[in-house]
């Protein structure tokens, strides 16, 4: 996402397909994980705003993608829980707008 072309970010229609592939990306890396029957919900931002199409508005200064997910542990169980541990990770990179 943070090397998408300003026309891509600002495109109703390709904004939220861009997104989708990122998000479809995280969600691939993250399957030796163990993240259970739900898996995780990857949530990808264009500055603080969802990926829908920028428009007229400026270009955002950066681009983020927010991971939620439970991890189960195959060797010891239900010992750190039955719902697994939850894991929460916030990435912020720079919005390169080429």
């Amino acid at each position: 996402m943070s090397a998408v072309s300003q026309a891509e970010m600002r495109s109703a229609k390709l904004a939220p397909e861009v997104a989708k592939i990122a998000a479809e990306i995280v969600t691939r890396e993250l399957e030796e994980l163990n993240p259970g029957s739900y898996g995780p919900v990857v949530q990808v931002f264009c500055g603080t705003l969802n990926c829908v199409g920028l428009g007229s508005r400026p270009m955002p200064p950066n681009v983020r993608v927010v991971v939620q997910m439970d991890v189960y542990d195959t060797f010891f169980g239900t010992f750190v829980g039955y719902y697994g541990i939850p894991i929460t990770v916030d990435i912020t990179m720079r919005y390169l707008g080429k």
